[in-house]
């Protein structure tokens, strides 16, 4: 075997530390980018010399048993710090290979999973305060504030669901939950990110009705129509995104750079090559139509160029004062801000064929846009005077509620 080859086996299984534990395989087509971290252009013969050798080092050749837990490994001089013992199963096609050894937590290891908390603890706490607010605020509910609660809601889903599954396998490098959990996770973050897509798309178009007809802008927004396209939106994006979880032994895989699962679509390139210009494609000509129509109308009202009748103007000038048109665009932007790094890297690295290989570059990309989900809090009580004061209203109430329940207790005692 090719020293070279497992000379990068052998490092870059010491960088994570940990191949699989028990009851969780590594597949040979997943070895060379999935796991290890070696470069995908690895011919298909050098990745199966690694699985030999690792055959020929970790265990006994003959298969009378392994290599005891104190005992490094080596090969041809290449001294690996990852100790343990394990089997080597070729009963299946192309062969299995199950890891199982003790490990060390570094402070690399520490910190990333640190932060990955930090992160979780930051989406869950901004969106229940968000969401309590919109849903304590008084008076009657704006429109957007239904599909503000909906984004809301699926942050909220990110950071109880998705965000705690990535903390311990980042602390151990390695998952830990089982496959079935791996594609659950993936099929929730693709989700959760469709929604938001349709959601923005929908936000866009309620602004623009309300500058384009801003008269009957009551009369076509009704609450019950926009409730039922939340609706729409939720069943509609969990219906387009589980073709993947049917039927498909290999549904999902864990990205041991990012910390997070995906959904494999490589089984189903002609669904996923129809299914991303259906979402993206009306979402995107949505948003850029509707907020350049918008912006343009702003222009022509400043300059006095609208040729319309007074009633008309008037309305269309309150409906523009609205902060609502500013905040939701800022809102757009910062999502595409926030994940166009990591569509960047997957879009690149899956059209060259080669894994980018920059240190901590795909945990970085995708945790920032994971980010995006505590973002829209501040965006909101920095755009949103409304939402400011029903915050207030909101932390007035609960402290209120303290001081009653201090009291009770005083009486009480």
């Amino acid at each position: 075997m090719n020293n070279t080859v497992f000379s990068a086996f052998i490092n870059a299984s010491t960088a994570v530390n940990t191949a699989v534990v028990s009851n969780s395989y590594l597949h040979p087509d997943d070895f060379s980018s999935r796991l290890f971290g070696a470069p995908d252009s690895l011919p298909e013969t050098a990745i199966y010399d690694a699985f030999t050798a690792a055959k020929d080092v970790l265990f006994d050749a003959g298969g009378g048993g392994g290599r005891g837990a104190d005992e490094p490994i080596v090969y041809n001089g290449y001294t690996s710090a990852v100790h343990g013992y394990g089997h080597y199963d070729m009963g299946t096609s192309g062969g299995q290979l199950e890891f199982m050894r003790g490990m060390e937590v570094g402070v690399e290891n520490l910190s990333q999973a640190t932060i990955i908390l930090i992160v979780g603890v930051a989406i869950i706490i901004s969106n229940i305060i968000v969401l309590a607010t919109f849903i304590t605020m008084p008076g009657p509910k704006d429109v957007i504030m239904y599909y503000l609660m909906s984004l809301g809601v699926a942050d909220l889903m990110a950071g109880v669901v998705v965000v705690p599954l990535s903390v311990y396998p980042a602390l151990v490098q390695r998952w830990v939950y089982g496959k079935g959990v791996c594609g659950f996770a993936g099929y929730i973050e693709i989700t959760i990110w469709f929604t938001q897509l349709y959601t923005f798309m929908w936000i866009s178009v309620d602004r623009y009705l309300a500058i384009r007809k801003p008269l009957r802008y009551e009369t076509v927004q009704t609450k019950t129509r926009c409730q039922c396209w939340v609706v729409f939106t939720w069943l509609t994006s969990m219906m387009l995104c589980c073709p993947p979880l049917l039927g498909f032994d290999s549904s999902s895989h864990w990205d041991s750079r990012a910390f997070v699962c995906w959904l494999d679509w490589g089984s189903m390139l002609a669904y996923g090559f129809t299914l991303v210009p259906m979402v993206l494609g009306p979402t995107l000509i949505t948003l850029v139509y509707t907020y350049a129509y918008i912006f343009y109308t702003m222009r022509r009202l400043k300059q006095c160029v609208v040729g319309q009748d007074k009633e008309f103007i008037t309305a269309l000038t309150a409906n523009l004062a609205n902060p609502d048109h500013a905040m939701s665009f800022v809102l757009v932007l910062m999502f595409w801000v926030s994940w166009a790094p990591c569509v960047i890297v997957r879009t690149y690295e899956y059209l060259s064929g080669s894994a980018i290989d920059v240190r901590f570059l795909h945990f970085i990309v995708f945790w920032i846009g994971a980010l995006n989900s505590f973002w829209k809090s501040i965006i909101y009580v920095a755009f949103s005077p409304k939402f400011r004061k029903g915050l207030k209203l909101f932390c007035l109430s609960l402290c209120c509620q303290r001081q009653r329940y201090e009291q009770e207790e005083v009486i009480d005692y």
